[in-house]
């Protein structure tokens, strides 16, 4: 029987509570002398023990405490890092994610490669298929030719993916929305404030840097699973977030509208949570599950744990830049999703979606709710 991710939930131990309060009490009796010093260590080793078996387990909002996943501890000396291919959904928190990632001063990163395939279409194994509705069309040649471009650029080699990528994707590369916003000639120092030929000057600096990360919400995990095999440092970040969130952004764009939307929806995150399940097993520590809510409103503990994941140090900057992203008040436009409260956009949709898309969508998804432990 699979997983369910409700039996991950956290629940304070009452015994070990009563045992941590006893202790504490215990503590004025201790005196400063040599057996105090003893004591107090005692009561340290202790308290530090059983605050290490719960460090990754952090809730959210209050509602659905979720279990991050174990990355593994990696000291100083041994740490690797890796390259790392983000899995999820339009509208999902992706952009966040990749965004936060590509900031990092060693990181080569790559905006959503296989856009050029289609814009509202995902790919797995033998199959093309529609986010607007439930239609999957066969294809013998897709798998190749998106597989394709993947490796290219984990491989660096920009030749064979440079021609799937349009300017709005380079820039968002590097965070920017547009070349009106003069910030991009800061962003691309290499090109010198000229565009004209800045594309092929950034994408040549990928063998320059430690970690190459791209974020294709248009593959499916086991689409994406067959990467693992022949790319040794590779690793995936799969990013789930509740469905009715996705669709009430969707809807403010006219994307993907419901019912189809919400069944194609549903489909690929419930294919992509089972894929996942047999993937951790086959791939220990190669695949690391993140919700988007977590991400949203404890970022700091979050991406600690993706960048123990990956290998990554985290920096006073990485911490600056967290603080930046996730946490600014400036509005923004419906399509944009840089400098956004994400805390307060993570649950924003309860109050705002369309009793329309919030029913259908719940008929499309019932499943997955019960599978992930969102609440109906």
């Amino acid at each position: 029987m699979l997983p369910d991710v409700r039996e991950c939930y956290f629940v304070v131990n009452a015994q070990t509570s009563v045992n941590s309060k006893m202790l504490l009490r215990r503590r004025p009796s201790c005196k400063f002398t040599v057996a105090s010093l003893l004591c107090l260590t005692f009561l340290y080793m202790f308290y530090r023990q059983h605050m290490i078996g719960s460090i990754h387990k952090i809730g959210f909002h209050g509602e659905v405490k979720r279990w991050f996943g174990d990355p593994g501890v990696l000291s100083a000396s041994n740490r690797k890092i890796s390259d790392l291919l983000v899995i999820g959904y339009l509208r999902g928190g992706t952009t966040l994610m990749g965004e936060l990632l590509a900031l990092r001063n060693d990181t080569f990163y790559v905006y959503e490669p296989l856009h050029k395939f289609g814009d509202f279409r995902y790919f797995k194994p033998g199959y093309e298929c529609s986010m607007n509705n439930e239609t999957c069309r066969k294809s013998n040649r897709t798998d190749g030719q998106v597989l394709d471009v993947i490796r290219a650029i984990y491989n660096c080699d920009y030749s064979h993916f440079q021609d799937q990528l349009r300017t709005f994707q380079h820039l968002k590369s590097r965070g920017i929305e547009s070349l009106n916003d003069q910030k991009w000639k800061m962003s691309f120092p290499e090109c010198q404030g000229k565009w004209n030929g800045c594309p092929k000057k950034y994408l040549s600096q990928c063998s320059k840097r430690k970690s190459i990360v791209s974020k294709v919400p248009r593959l499916s995990l086991s689409l994406a699973s067959t990467l693992l095999d022949t790319i040794s440092h590779l690793k995936i970040i799969h990013l789930l977030r509740d469905p009715r969130a996705i669709m009430n952004s969707r809807t403010n764009l006219k994307w993907t509208p419901v019912p189809g939307g919400a069944l194609s929806l549903c489909n690929k995150m419930t294919d992509d949570y089972l894929e996942s399940v047999k993937l951790k097993t086959k791939y220990p520590g190669r695949l690391y599950t993140v919700f988007y809510e977590d991400l949203a409103t404890h970022p700091l503990e979050t991406f600690k744990n993706i960048f123990n994941f990956a290998g990554y140090k985290i920096s006073a900057n990485d911490h600056l830049h967290l603080a930046q992203r996730t946490a600014s008040s400036k509005r923004s436009s419906p399509g944009n999703t840089y400098c956004r409260n994400s805390s307060s956009v993570a649950f924003a949709w309860k109050n705002r979606i369309n009793n329309i898309v919030l029913n259908e969508t719940n008929k499309a998804c019932s499943n997955l709710y019960r599978l992930l432990g969102y609440p109906q």
